[in-house]
């Protein structure tokens, strides 16, 4: 409901009550003349007058009977929270707040006066969301009509998908490692590190770690990066186009935390991303800027989600300014080391045998299980024949994203039948769990944190 609907008048449940009174002390007082109950009903039907003509004042005045201070809020969100939103209202009359949309009050019922209320903002999917006003109810003269209408409340709200806040928070975190970790980072190297790759300098880097023989070539300063020797190197094969926006969001969360763990460890990494049977990104190293960088700009294009999103959920994440600064220098650092799609990208998920190892190793497949799931399963079916450990992850509920029951029903048998056919292959399939997120309301000038 929005501002501009015009208030209704209703009789309340005392209200009715009183019509009935009036009707039947009018009928009997007129049936058998009787003067006690002809009284009864004029002194029922003045209650009745009175009340009305309330109503009617206040459903003309209905903005001026309840004002909320303040009135709007800017709100910035991840998938799945939510957030709570103070204002004060001044009533004229009793007054009752009705659940408008994701807007939920609390209290519900006020009396006359002033008091502080608290609105619970739930929305459920991604992308812009606007409320321009809270349902309301005012009680008139003597309780027997009230006045429902839009009290103005104006909510304009940005829920970003859960993958952007992990890739935000990754920023953060790595570099919080490289600024107050540089000393832990600095005595690791040594006995059981071996040599990585140099690459360029960029902000949060310890000094320490300085390549001068390659600095002195390139004319441009160059660190050296290590990783732990002999280190099993992980498989993360994430197949893209799932069921919908949460299913997705789902498996690109969990995508970029199993990234940012490896990263975290030192591990090598082989990262492979396909959407639809074609390969886009193969890379294998150390979870090193690079190949951070180009994963994340796959992901972030494949969801049409641009850079400036990351950016605006780092910025209300909680941090220090300083923390925040060093973030954002490592996004901008993502952002330029992302590398080209692969070369190869119309190689199809059949062809992916030989550019793994031929014997052993651990897997980890990112996919929703559903549709063509035949290239997926041959592919498992040859991993377990190199004696591979193979794990699946799925989204827990991607039938939540289907537009008709009969679809969702059919989504869940089909996940199901898959879950066996994994089993067969004697391939461990678990859910995913949903993410925590962080929200900020702004309100005017004022920022809330939630």
């Amino acid at each position: 409901m929005t501002a501009a609907v015009a208030p209704t008048v209703s009789a309340t449940d005392r209200g009715r009550r009183a019509l009935l009174a009036l009707a039947a002390a009018l009928g009997l007082g007129l049936l058998f003349l009787d003067p006690l109950m002809l009284a009864l009903a004029s002194a029922a039907g003045a209650f009745l007058v009175v009340s009305l003509a309330d109503a009617l004042r206040t459903r003309r005045d209905f903005r001026r009977m309840a004002l909320l201070t303040p009135d709007g809020f800017s709100v910035g969100l991840v998938r799945g929270q939510g957030a709570e939103l103070s204002s004060h209202v001044v009533a004229l009359k009793d007054l009752e707040f009705r659940p408008t949309g994701a807007l939920t009050a609390s209290p519900l019922a006020l009396k006359r006066g002033e008091a502080d209320v608290t609105f619970a903002f739930r929305p459920g999917s991604i992308g812009e969301h606007h409320v321009g006003a809270v349902d309301a109810s005012l009680r008139c003269a003597f309780g027997l009509f009230s006045v429902k209408g839009p009290l103005r409340l104006e909510v304009r709200a940005k829920v970003y998908p859960r993958f952007v806040a992990a890739i935000a928070r990754a920023a953060q975190l790595l570099a919080r490692r490289g600024t107050e970790g540089e000393e832990q980072e600095t005595e690791a190297i040594g006995d059981g590190l071996e040599y990585a790759e140099t690459r360029e300098y960029t902000p949060g880097d310890s000094l320490r770690r300085m390549d001068w023989k390659a600095t002195a070539r390139s004319g441009t300063l160059m660190v050296k990066r290590f990783q732990r020797e002999g280190g099993e190197a992980a498989h993360v094969i994430y197949l893209l186009g799932a069921a919908g926006p949460s299913a997705g969001d789902e498996l690109a969360t969990e995508f970029v935390n199993l990234l940012y763990s490896a990263a975290g460890a030192g591990t090598p990494l082989t990262v492979t991303i396909y959407d639809r049977e074609k390969r886009v990104l193969h890379l294998s190293g150390p979870a090193t800027r690079r190949l951070m960088a180009s994963s994340f700009e796959v992901v972030l294009r494949s969801a049409r989600v641009p850079y400036d999103d990351v950016r605006s959920v780092l910025d209300i994440l909680p941090s220090s300014h300083a923390a925040r600064l060093a973030a954002r220098a490592t996004l901008e650092g993502w952002a330029k080391a992302a590398g080209r799609p692969d070369p190869a990208s119309s190689a199809r998920l059949a062809d992916l045998a030989p550019l793994l190892p031929a014997h052993g190793g651990s897997y980890v497949v990112l996919t929703s299980l559903l549709g063509q799931l035949s290239g997926v399963l041959d592919m498992i079916a040859e991993l377990r024949r190199r004696s591979a450990d193979v794990s699946v992850a799925y989204p827990a509920r991607p039938w939540m994203d289907a537009p008709t029951l009969e679809e969702a029903y059919l989504m869940r048998a089909s996940l199901e039948r898959a879950r066996r056919s994994m089993a067969a292959l004697g391939c461990e399939a678990r859910p995913l769990a949903a993410g925590a997120a962080v929200a900020t309301a702004t309100s005017r000038d004022h920022k809330y944190n939630i």
